[in-house]
This record gives C-alpha cells, sequence and structure tokens, in this order.
C-alpha cells in the first residue's frame, strides 16, 4: 500500500491551503478591481480638478479682463483732458495694491487724444513706492506702439474682451508676464486700446499650490509653446538671453513627457496622458492636460500613480491581515476538535487491533452513541460474528482432513497411469517424426522440379514474344524501304526535272550575255556619255558567265544523283525481297516455339499437381506431428498434474490441521 498522508496532516494542508487561496482571492480582487476602478475614480478626480482649476484661474483672468475693460470704457467716456487722466487712472490700475498687476496704460490712435499728436499714450508701472507714470513710448524719436503685436491684435477684437499677449520677460524686472489688451471705442470707432500687464508669479504659486495638494506638480504652456510654469529648480523658465523656455527645449529635459508638453498645438480640451517613469517623481505618473479657453494655455498635472492606488494597496494589506487573522484562530479551533476526534479513532484502531490478533476478548466502550459510538459498536459486532466463523472453520476442518487422505490415494495412481501413457507417446512421436522429413523431401524436390519447369517454359514464353517483335520490326523494315525507295524514284524525277529548268537558266545566261555585249558596244559608241552604262554592261556579263557555269555544275550534280538514285532503288530492291525472305522463315520459327510453348504448360501443370500432392502429404504429416506433440504435452501435463494434485493434497491436510488447531 502506498504511504499516505494522515488525516491530521490532511486537515493541517487543507486549512494552510484555504489560508492562502483566501489571500490570493483578497491581492487579486485588489490588483484587478479595486486599484483600477480608484485608478479611473481618481482620473475622474483629476479631470474634474482640472476643470476646476481652470475655473479659478478664469476667474483671476476675468478679474484682469475686468480691470482692462474698465479703463478702456473709462476712456472712451472722460473728456480728453491730460490732467484727468493721469489723476484718475494709476489708482484704477493700482486695483487696491493688487501685486499681480505690474502696470497699464491707455493707448490712444494718432491724433485721437489730442489733435496733430501721433503719439499720446498713458502707461503707468508699478514701483516701490507705487505706479509710476513712464513716457517712453510718446517719444517722437522712439519706435512708437501703434504697430507692436499687442496694440495690433486689438483692431479686430471685441469689446469687453481681452485678447491674451503671448508670455515674454519684462525687461526691467526680468519676471515672466503677459499683457491683457482691450479696444477702446467710440461711437463704434476704434480709438485705440487699454492694456494691463499682469505678472506670471501669481499664477505660478496657485499652480504650485495645486500640485503639492494633489501629491504631484503642474506645468503650463501658452499658445507660442512657451513654457510660463514648471517646478521650481527643475528647470529655468527665463534663458540666458533673456528669452522664455519652448517646449521644444523643454522636451529634449524630459523626454517622457514630450506626448503631453506638445499638447497644446493639438485639437481638443482635455486629455490624459501614461508616463512610464517620471523623471521628477520616480516612478510612473499620470498627466492630465487642459486648455484654458480664454487664453489658450495648457495646463498640465503630474501625478504618481502609486499615489492614486494607495488607498487601495493599504486596504488590500488590511484586509488579508485581518482575515488571515480570523481564518488562523478558526484553524486553531478546527485542529483542536480534530485532534479531539482523531484521538478517539486512534483508541478504537488500537483496540480493532487487538481483536483482530486473537489477544482480547474485551468489547469497545460504546459511550456516546454518536458516528464514533456507532463503530465501535459495529466493531463489537464484527468481533462475534468473527468467532462464530472460527468455529465453523474448525469443524470442517476436521472433515477436510478426512477427503485429503483420500485425495492423496487418487492422485497417486492416475500419476502412475499418465507415467505410462508418456512411454507410449514418445514412441509414436519418433515415428511420426521420420514420416514428417520424408514428407518433407518429396515436397521440396517436386518444388524444385516445378520451379525448373516453370523458368523453362517462361523462358520459351518470352523468345516466342521477342520472336513476333523480330517478325513485327522486319516487316516495319519492309515497309520503310519500300517508302525509301518511292521517296528514291520521287527524287530522281525531280533531278529530271531540275536538269531541264537548267538549260532554260544556260540559256537564260547566253541571252543575257548577248545582250550585255550590245549594250557595251552601245556604250563605246556613245564615248564618254555611255562610260558608267559600259561598266554595267560588264557586270551584267560576269554575271551572265557566271550563272552559266554555275547551271553547269548543277547539271553535273544532278548526273551524280540520278545515278546514285538508281543505284540506291536496285540495292533496296533486293534489301526488301531478302527481308520477306527472314520473315517468313521467323514466322515459321516462331510457330515452332509456339508448340514447344504448349508442351511445356502441360509439363508445368503436371508439376504443380505433383508438387500440391506432396505439399498435401507434409501437411499431413505436420498435422500428425502436432498432434502427437500435443497428446505429449498433455500427458506430461496430466504427468504434472498428478504431481501438483499429490503436493496439494498435501498442503490441503496441513491446511486441515492448522485450521483445526485454531480455537
Amino acid at each position: 500500500m502506498k504511504p499516505t498522508l494522515k488525516i491530521r496532516q490532511q486537515i493541517a494542508i487543507g486549512l494552510l491551503a484555504i489560508l492562502i487561496l483566501a489571500l490570493a482571492c483578497i491581492y487579486a480582487v485588489v490588483e484587478f478591481k479595486v486599484k483600477p476602478d480608484l485608478t479611473l475614480e481618481r482620473q475622474r478626480q483629476i479631470a474634474v480638478n482640472q476643470e476646476a482649476l481652470s475655473n479659478l484661474l478664469s476667474a483671476k483672468l476675468e478679474k484682469i479682463q475686468v480691470l482692462t475693460s474698465t479703463l478702456a470704457l473709462l476712456s472712451a467716456r472722460l473728456p480728453k483732458d491730460e490732467a484727468l487722466f493721469k489723476t484718475l487712472f494709476p489708482s484704477v490700475i493700482d486695483n487696491h495694491d493688487d501685486a499681480s498687476i505690474a502696470g497699464g496704460g491707455i493707448w490712444p490712435e494718432p491724433n485721437a487724444f489730442t489733435k496733430g499728436v501721433d503719439r499720446r499714450s498713458f502707461f503707468w508701472a508699478r514701483s516701490d513706492s507705487g505706479m509710476k507714470y513712464l513716457d517712453d513710448y510718446n517719444d517722437p524719436s522712439g519706435p512708437g506702439y501703434h504697430n507692436d503685436s499687442w496694440y495690433t491684435v486689438g483692431r479686430n477684437a471685441p469689446v469687453n474682451r481681452c485678447s491674451w499677449s503671448d508670455a515674454y520677460i519684462d525687461p526691467v524686472t526680468k519676471t515672466p508676464m503677459v499683457t491683457c489688451t482691450v479696444p477702446i471705442k467710440e461711437k463704434g470707432q476704434f480709438t485705440g486700446v487699454a492694456t494691463i500687464d499682469m505678472m506670471l508669479a501669481d499664477i505660478t504659486k496657485s499652480l504650485e499650490a495645486y500640485g503639492t495638494e494633489n501629491q504631484g506638480y503642474v506645468f503650463a504652456i501658452d499658445p507660442s509653446g512657451q513654457v510660463i510654469s514648471f517646478p521650481k529648480g527643475k528647470a529655468n523658465l527665463v534663458k540666458n538671453d533673456g528669452s522664455m523656455l519652448t517646449v521644444a527645449e523643454l522636451s529634449k529635459q524630459y523626454p517622457s513627457l514630450k506626448p503631453a508638453l506638445t499638447y497644446y498645438n493639438q485639437s481638443g480640451r482635455q486629455k490624459g496622458f501614461e508616463e512610464q517613469k517620471d523623471a521628477i517623481l520616480g516612478g510612473a505618473a499620470y498627466v492630465n492636460v487642459v486648455k484654458l479657453p480664454s487664453t489658450g494655455w495648457s495646463v498640465g498635472l503630474v501625478v504618481e500613480k502609486s499615489r492614486m492606488t494607495e488607498i487601495a494597496q493599504n486596504m488590500g494589506w488590511f484586509l488579508m491581515l485581518a482575515i488571515g487573522a480570523l481564518l488562523i484562530v478558526v484553524g486553531v479551533i478546527a485542529a483542536t476538535f480534530f485532534r479531539s476526534l482523531l484521538g478517539q479513532i486512534n483508541q478504537t484502531t488500537t483496540r480493532i487491533h487487538q481483536l483482530a490478533e486473537g489477544g482480547s476478548t474485551q468489547e469497545l466502550e460504546v459511550g456516546k452513541l454518536n458516528e464514533l459510538g456507532e463503530l465501535r459498536q459495529a466493531v463489537n459486532g464484527y468481533g462475534d460474528k468473527l468467532k462464530q466463523l472460527l468455529g465453523q472453520i474448525h469443524q470442517e476442518s476436521a472433515n477436510l482432513v478426512k477427503d485429503a487422505g483420500r485425495l492423496s490415494e487418487f492422485s497417486h495412481d492416475f500419476l502412475n497411469k499418465a507415467n505410462s501413457l508418456s512411454d507410449e507417446n514418445h514412441t509414436l512421436a519418433a515415428a511420426t517424426e521420420e514420416l514428417a522429413a520424408t514428407s518433407h523431401d518429396v515436397s521440396m524436390y517436386a518444388n524444385e522440379t516445378k520451379e525448373t519447369v516453370e523458368r523453362i517454359h517462361n523462358d520459351v514464353r518470352v523468345s516466342g514474344k521477342e520472336m513476333g517483335e523480330v517478325i513485327n520490326t522486319m516487316r516495319s523494315l519492309t515497309q520503310a524501304m519500300t517508302l525509301a525507295q518511292q521517296n528514291i524514284l520521287k527524287l530522281d524525277e525531280d533531278s529530271r526535272q531540275a536538269n531541264s529548268m537548267l538549260s532554260v537558266i544556260r540559256d537564260i545566261a547566253e541571252q543575257t550575255n548577248l545582250l550585255a555585249l550590245n549594250a557595251a558596244i552601245e556604250a563605246a559608241r556613245a564615248g564618254e556619255t555611255g562610260r558608267g552604262f559600259a561598266v554595267v554592261a560588264d557586270e551584267v556579263r560576269n554575271l551572265a558567265a557566271k550563272s552559266e557555269s554555275s547551271a553547269v555544275e548543277i547539271e553535273q550534280v544532278l548526273g551524280r544523283l540520278q545515278v546514285g538514285s538508281k543505284e540506291s532503288v536496285s540495292s533496296m530492291e533486293l534489301g526488301q525481297q531478302e527481308t520477306e525472305k527472314a520473315v517468313q522463315t521467323a514466322e515459321l520459327t516462331a510457330n515452332h516455339l509456339q508448340e514447344v510453348v504448349n508442351a511445356f504448360s502441360q509439363i508445368t501443370e503436371q508439376a504443380t499437381q505433383i508438387s500440391e500432392a506432396a505439399h498435401e502429404q507434409q501437411k499431413v504429416s505436420q498435422d500428425l506431428t502436432q498432434f502427437v506433440s500435443r497428446l505429449q504435452e498433455l500427458t506430461g501435463s496430466n504427468a504434472a498434474d498428478s504431481n501438483k494434485l499429490s503436493n496439494m493434497s498435501k498442503e490441503i491436510d496441513a491446511i486441515a490441521k492448522r485450521l483445526n488447531a485454531l480455537r
């Protein structure tokens, strides 16, 4: 029996498996359900926060827009009085000492404020003592302001709405800022613009606080691709040449942020991005970018992914610890109960072993009539039944001893008869073996005779087939020679026709020669004018002579061809006659071979019958040998069985005596 674990060990392993399975289920639920759901919910919350941030920034910018619109409205409605403007507007621009406002002003069109004056602007910049009036833009030798981008954008801009400039570095304070431009219109006509310069420091502080609040960081990009906000110490927003850092330059420093940084020039209001590893946070991160509709700025919030799933992670550990502790307590209680139950089972097992060995006649104490009590009661019943069986076995063993003695005498007589039969079988086996050897030799010689006759028969039959093929070949040769003779006769006829045609060619050549000679004579008479014609006549005469000589040569060749064709016809007629004689002789030989084939067919049939008869005799002798062999085996088996029977009778006698000894 294979060794197995005890129930106590199986229970311990089962409880441990339940604990591990429960912890694995909790881990799987947290990792594959809770964490993804919380991550998605966190992303939605970030999107909502981004919208709230967008609204907050829009509110800050709206305040600047209202202030700039107020400047434009006052400028359009107030009298064009320089002293009044210088008195009223500084306090309006200061806006109760708003530090985010770097300055502002009124910028009229040429001749719009004072006739005959092209440049009459009013600009105030913030200083330590408050708003300071600056008159630099009105300098006639200066570049002016009417062609600056922040001014020209107001020509077609709607009233009471800011046109925000790209971020720039203030040349005096070296701080980033933007300009809000609102057009001034009087009676529907454009008369200038009002501006407020807003420093981005306040916006940057708000973004940094927002990033810290969300356990990440924030960046901001203006529509032209300039970086207006980024974590301190991670990038220099102002370069050495006084310009602002661009998205392309920042993407080189932080390649993993490039998809989010370049979203500013793509369509869409809001979008999320995944980072495998953020260079600032040091781990996988999620980036949400939202665009401010009022300014076109792109504001991105970068949050570490581990922060998004931290609650789920803590919850998973708490559940695993709590349920693990609960399962351990339940396991201890179950182990205690099973230990008590197994102790009672072990006690029952010990009593059963004692009962099986016959060393104890004491019955088991039943106690409570539960499953274990019923088991002990069944063991006691089994013991009583076992005692009854032992008594019956003792009675039957006495009868078995008597029967074993009679069986021993019978087996001894059977063994003697089996030995006598075995001797007779040996004599019969020797005779059948000699008969089988003789039958085998006869069958072997008959088979060899049959094979020899069949081989000669096949050779003669093949010779007959080959003779038939020779006859067919000779007939084909006769037909081919007849066809060749006909072709040669036709060739002789064609050569005769060609000979007659050559006579015509010779006549034509002679006439051509005469014509050429006459032409040469006429050319000689013509003198110098007929010289060229004389050359042609000579060439024609030469060609006629060559044609005549070629015709003579061809005629000679055709003559030889006719003589050869006549000789070939005579030779072919003689060969055809000889071939026909050979065909007749071959046909006679083929007839004789066919008679030989028929004779060998009869010999083959007779040899086959002899071989089959010898084979049948050999088969009968083999069957007889097998029968004698089986009979000999049965005789030997009977002798062996009689020995076994004698031994079994002795064993039965011994068993009966041992059973009789059981009490």
